[in-house]
């Protein structure tokens, strides 16, 4: 009688189950983690970039930037919109400039008197593309309109930044799982190798806790990667648990979704995880129709879930270690439509904050006299945005892939 050698290993239902499990719980690679216990976090002046936080916010839909940051001495927007203009006297007025903001950022306040809240005009890119999908991409991976890209800008960057800390928890943490993995994948941290995408801590630590013991080897080599995956999202929930008992972040913030992504992300930060980049979620802003309500809801959960994790980083004076972003697909149009909304449209305003930021108006506003294809036309490039995230917060010293050079903006204090 003779024994073949070629044997296939035969999985358990619950072997196999909970592989899969892991492949569901957090879709990322982690090739090394650290211990439970986080290590003590120095000031950001001696300890370099790794120690700096950076929290972009996705606008999803694209906000209609002329109603967040009003001209409000400008004759062409009120004639566009004669029913979903802000009217000057119900603006935030802001100093001088000739702008205010919609009344819905009053929880802005604060940070824009105390100097640490800016925004940038105009940023857009030449031949716009006005489909979600492909719009967004183009900023998640800060290609010009024709370059089809792969990997995210932010994770070019992380590749260019030399060797991390041996207690990096993770480069980049994507707090809202569901939809924004499957709109935009990991967006702007797409290629990255050491990403956690959770709704919250204990969301990921939750779904840990049904996976096989860390470093228990069933299989072949073709689940390695599963069983490595695995490993991974054990380390990281222990991490996280040790972090979130630590932490009492939450009261203060908005009880909705975006507040509470707003909560999870400075729970972490205030809490020094080893975790530079956080990416939020504020999903609606595609307004086609009944834009005066919806729109006042957003910018009010926009500015009241930013001013509670501002609050946070200020109390956990780590404030001067964090700066935080909007971005997102396109703007609107300038005119007004039928249905009391507006359509999609090509530049738009964003905001910048944080402890170390110039406060301010950064770039040229659009002249709503000269448009191109019912547009303003953009006058700022979006990756001199991220040039300053990139190069003045963060260090890196590349430049992103462009027809014309873009520079940074000089809204980052030293």
């Amino acid at each position: 009688m003779t024994t073949s050698t070629n044997v296939v290993p035969v999985y358990s239902r619950r072997t196999t189950l909970r592989l899969a499990a892991a492949a569901l719980a957090a879709p990322f690679v982690i090739p090394a983690l650290p211990s439970a216990e986080p290590k003590p976090v120095t000031p950001v002046a001696t300890s370099g970039r790794w120690e700096r936080r950076v929290v972009l916010v996705e606008l999803r839909g694209g906000n209609d930037g002329l109603n967040t940051v009003v001209p409000i001495g400008d004759r062409a927007y009120y004639k566009a919109r004669p029913r979903l203009a802000i009217p000057e006297a119900s603006a935030l007025r802001v100093g001088q400039i000739p702008f205010g903001l919609h009344p819905a950022l009053a929880p802005f306040q604060a940070a824009w008197t105390e100097g640490d809240l800016a925004f940038v005009h105009g940023l857009g890119y030449a031949n716009p593309n006005r489909s979600h999908f492909r719009g967004i991409d183009i900023w998640n991976q800060a290609t010009d309109a024709e370059r089809l890209g792969s990997d995210g800008w932010l994770a070019r960057v992380l590749r260019d930044s030399g060797p991390p800390p041996s207690d990096l928890l993770a480069e980049g943490i994507i707090v809202g799982y569901g939809s924004t993995v499957a709109y935009g994948g990991f967006g702007p941290l797409q290629g990255s190798e050491r990403v956690l995408a959770f709704d919250s801590p204990e969301d990921l630590i939750r779904r840990a806790k049904i996976l096989a013991p860390a470093g228990e080897r069933s299989g072949p080599p073709a689940l390695a990667r599963l069983e490595s995956a695995r490993d991974g999202i054990i380390r990281a929930a222990t991490a996280l648990e040790t972090l979130a008992k630590r932490s009492k972040i939450g009261a203060g913030f908005p009880n909705t979704g975006f507040g509470r992504q707003c909560a999870q992300a400075a729970r972490l930060i205030c809490a020094e995880a080893q975790v530079p980049f956080y990416k939020l979620t504020l999903d609606g802003f595609d307004t086609h129709a009944g834009q005066l309500d919806r729109h006042r809801q957003l910018l009010s959960d926009l500015a009241g879930g930013l001013s509670a994790l501002r609050a946070a980083c200020i109390q956990a004076k780590v404030w001067d270690r964090v700066v935080v972003a909007t971005y997102g697909e396109f703007g609107r149009r300038l005119a007004e439509n039928d249905s009391l909304g507006t359509d999609h449209g090509t530049s738009s305003v964003h905001a910048v904050l944080g402890g170390k930021v110039k406060g301010g108006m950064y770039g040229r506003h659009p002249d709503l006299t000269r448009l191109q294809d019912e547009d303003p036309v953009f006058t700022t490039d979006y990756r001199c945005l991220y040039q300053s995230l990139a190069s003045d917060w963060w260090g890196w010293k590349g430049r992103f892939a462009t027809a014309a050079p873009v520079r940074g903006l000089g809204l980052i204090r030293a």
